[in-house]
């Protein structure tokens, strides 16, 4: 059975890249290859689970679980190939897809940041913006953009002394 499978992953893998153009049909043979690898995966451990088994009921226990290890991890061997194998076509056809629809955004070293178009940036609502007066109640009204240096304290009601200049 290990013969046989190894002979439909490589013709599918033949025949992946004969026809690229086919590229839906490539990765679907690509992910049945590895949905086949990881059956045969399931297979192969259930085998092994059940030889270990057996070789507690004979005299050489070590042998024989090191034959069974032997076998799992040769037939385990198989079922990578062909996991990785289809792993391997989808990627190709992945890259060759990327190559034929190259990104419209250039992500090249050193290329220039875009900047925002202030027309399509969102508004403010209205009444928070600069022209907005806020009441400090004392009787005078500051605006957010007034300079805090300069604007009455609303507790105290005395205006704040300038901070030096640097």
């Amino acid at each position: 059975m290990l013969p046989r499978l190894l002979l439909l992953a490589a013709l599918l893998s033949l025949s992946a890249h004969a026809d690229a153009a086919e590229g839906d049909e490539v990765i679907d043979r690509a992910r049945a290859m590895m949905e086949e690898g990881e059956r045969m995966r399931e297979m192969i451990e259930e085998r092994y689970l059940r030889a270990q088994i057996e070789c507690y009921d004979r005299f050489f226990v070590n042998h024989c679980l090191n034959k069974a290890r032997r076998t799992r991890n040769t037939e385990l061997e198989a079922a990578r190939e062909l996991e990785i194998g289809g792993k391997r076509m989808e990627l190709a056809e992945r890259q060759r897809r990327a190559a034929e629809h190259p990104s419209s955004i250039d992500m090249s070293p050193g290329r220039s940041v875009p900047q925002p178009n202030p027309d399509i940036l969102p508004q403010e609502p209205a009444g928070q913006g600069t022209a907005a007066a806020t009441s400090t109640g004392n009787g005078t009204e500051v605006t957010p953009l007034q300079d805090l240096q300069t604007a009455p304290a609303a507790t105290e009601g005395t205006p704040l002394t300038p901070l030096p200049q640097q």
